[in-house]
């Protein structure tokens, strides 16, 4: 039976099919559009016999390819059997070109699985198209999270244990509140549970910061914090109990510059949502020294219209 992290990999592609492209365009030559619309697909690919088949997702662009995608978290041999009949099965489906997509976190299993599967003795192979730790990328910018949580999410599963955890928790931190409420319980656990204990403390730290979130979870998990804390005569935010009620200096000082990267993932978004900021525009941002402020701005400028509704008082 498939695992709640299995099934958990799986979901971000069913709220975000576009997610195959940002991660399997790169690799099969493609760019950014070439796939068109994309949509998901019920991934029961049973023929008329009573043997079922069912892959874990299918993605199906409207250019002519479709992708099968299979998250595996261990090595399993009878996988290398079946894989062949999804691809086929799906072929015959959805009338495209397939890709089969196997989706890993574990940087052993990748090796596994990228080997070609002879099919017949005439050289017929199947070649998955293995996304592992080493494809999946970074995402530690505070602009790409908050407009891509997804691939957050998954960068977090991949990446959350390494060097980069703190990163990561900055950046999910920043795209907590512009999740909604459901959707936001699902990812922030999912983030949680991947970060070591140093990132994790950080993000929990980030998140209990004094201002108004957008949405009623993150208020309810702030009191919810602080009753645990006062509970176990700790703040989760002490490492080892300790470090004078700080992470890391509360990551050097909330992460020396943290403003600053506030200001950029503002004029990021804002670029990217083609919104243009003038010199005064500038001169106003660069003058603005808080967090919740900046924070402010920045969960605007992800649904403004126009740059006055993100820098009005």
């Amino acid at each position: 039976m498939p695992s709640a992290l299995h099934e958990s990999m799986i979901e971000l592609f069913r709220v975000d099919p576009h997610l195959i492209e940002a991660l399997a365009a790169p690799l099969l030559g493609l760019s950014p559009g070439d796939l068109g619309a994309l949509s998901t697909k019920e991934a029961n690919l049973s023929d008329a016999r009573p043997v079922e088949r069912r892959a874990d997702l299918a993605i199906v662009s409207e250019r002519g390819l479709a992708f099968v995608i299979e998250a595996q978290l261990s090595v399993d041999s009878d996988k290398r059997w079946t894989w062949p009949a999804y691809a086929v099965l799906a072929r015959d489906r959805f009338r495209r070109e397939v890709v089969l997509v196997v989706l890993t976190l574990n940087s052993s299993v990748a090796d596994w699985a990228k080997s070609p599967i002879q099919l017949d003795p005439l050289g017929s192979r199947l070649c998955p198209l293995v996304i592992g730790p080493a494809q999946i990328p970074l995402v530690s910018d505070v602009a790409t999270a908050c407009a891509h949580p997804e691939q957050l999410v998954l960068s977090a599963l991949a990446h959350g244990k390494g060097p980069d955890g703190l990163a990561l928790a900055r950046a999910a931190a920043a795209a907590a509140p512009l999740l909604d409420e459901d959707r936001g319980r699902f990812y922030m656990d999912l983030i949680t549970d991947a970060l070591g204990p140093v990132a994790r403390a950080a993000l929990e730290a980030a998140m209990f910061e004094n201002y108004e979130y957008r949405s009623e979870l993150f208020r309810s998990l702030v009191n919810q914090g602080r009753a645990e804390g006062e509970a176990q005569g700790v703040v989760r935010g002490k490492i080892e109990g300790k470090i004078e009620g700080r992470i890391e200096g509360k990551i050097e000082g909330k992460i020396e510059g943290e403003v600053q990267g506030l200001r950029t993932a503002i004029v990021e978004v804002l670029r990217r949502r083609q919104i243009a900021i003038d010199e005064p525009a500038q001169n106003q941002l660069a003058a603005v020294t808080d967090t919740p402020t900046l924070m402010r701005f920045l969960n605007r400028a992800v649904t403004a219209s126009t740059l006055d509704e993100v820098l009005k008082d």
